[in-house]
């Protein structure tokens, strides 16, 4: 089954050029997948004397992008704009078309390193992996590298590092970096170089057992030891694509996206595709607990008595509350092959079936569907 179907593409158009798309192109070509167009227009084009005198200019640049990108050989291309805030017009677009994968252009200051807060913002808060293009960068991927720290956020990067290596038939580089203590208050005696050894001894533990999920994948690994960031920005000047968990071993919410994370991109000299470990691991209240049990209930009980209808509309409102609740999208796929709608019940089998691989690998992921 594809991992990539839908792409999202997030357009300036008052810029004349367009890097990312090449890179759009090239997953779509390869994965035949579709490609949306999106451009998000200020508020204050929504005044009458200029409404449609902007949207008329966006319709006309997104429609000869649309052209161009046709003219490559991607048969289904889309496009749309929005107002309002660009970032959060983004989210939104891509949850509307069930986007697998955002694409960002981002032009770094000739002077210092700085990330576009729209890039930055969707980062934070993107369900689905986020592919950001800098000006200049390769756009022919043959190495990729993928630093891991053992944590959910490293899982989900590595899931994708994968996916991407084959589509690219490059190779990938995991890299984990231990950093030794090298400090410690005066009146403390201990023996720091000790300490580092047997801290070295376990960083290469946890990393074999991290790595057992992925054991018939074909990457190399390495450990290097010292600062995070530093190691990490090394072994970039060697590779044409960096993959990357956000939040990793900081335990923080989606709003914050981790230091190391936001330095590295910061610095990155190469193209870089960031993801979330909440696709793993969604924080949700009591109460909304609750109700995601009541509504999956009711929906497996409309659904076992033949009423289709009402147990979609449940099924539906569970997932309002978490749209990774893998047994809600199962029985909608469940319910929309019993009424004979394949496609549907085709989407929401694959979106059930992604979730679980980002949480314990392919291989488990479809032990647990054969037991469903």
């Amino acid at each position: 089954m594809k991992w990539l179907e839908n792409i999202l593409v997030a357009v300036d158009v008052s810029r004349n050029e367009h890097p990312h798309l090449e890179d759009a192109a090239t997953l779509a070509l390869r994965e035949q997948a579709t490609i949306t167009l999106l451009t998000v227009l200020p508020k204050e084009a929504q005044n009458p004397s200029l409404k449609n005198l902007v949207e008329q200019y966006a319709t006309d640049v997104l429609e000869k992008l649309r052209q161009n990108l046709i003219a490559q050989g991607i048969n289904q291309v889309r496009s749309c704009y929005n107002y309002g805030d660009v970032a959060q017009s983004i989210i939104n677009s891509a949850e509307r078309t069930g986007a697998d994968l955002v694409v960002l252009y981002e032009k770094h200051s000739d002077t210092k390193h700085l990330i576009s807060e729209v890039v930055k913002k969707t980062i934070r808060l993107s369900s689905v992996p986020v592919w950001t293009t800098l000006k200049g960068a390769r756009h022919e991927i043959r190495k990729i590298l993928c630093p891991v720290d053992c944590s959910a956020a490293s899982k989900s990067a590595l899931t994708l590092a994968l996916h991407l290596a084959t589509i690219y038939e490059a190779s990938v580089r995991v890299l984990y970096v231990f950093e030794p203590i090298t400090h410690v208050p005066t009146f403390v005696k201990v023996n720091l170089e000790e300490i580092n050894r047997d801290g070295k001894k376990q960083a290469e533990f946890q990393l074999e057992e991290f790595l057992r999920d992925f054991y018939k994948q074909d990457f190399s690994t390495e450990i290097a030891e010292g600062k995070a960031t530093e190691k990490i920005l090394e072994h970039l000047s060697e590779n044409d694509l960096l993959v990357m968990g956000t939040n990793g071993r900081t335990g923080l919410s989606r709003i914050v996206m981790g230091s190391v994370t936001e330095t590295v991109i910061r610095n990155a000299p190469c193209s870089f595709v960031t993801t979330h470990a909440e696709i793993l691991l969604s924080e949700r209240a009591e109460d909304d607990l609750e109700f995601i049990e009541l509504y999956f209930g009711e929906g497996v009980y409309n659904l076992e008595k033949g009423r289709y209808e009402q147990a979609i509309k449940f099924l539906l409102s569970c997932l309002d509350y978490d749209k990774f609740h893998v047994p809600a999208r199962l029985k909608l796929a469940e319910v929309y092959h019993k009424i004979g709608n394949l496609q549907e019940a085709k989407r929401y089998r694959k979106q059930a079936e992604y979730v679980l691989s980002r949480q314990w690998g392919k291989e488990m992921a479809e032990k647990i569907l054969q037991t469903i």
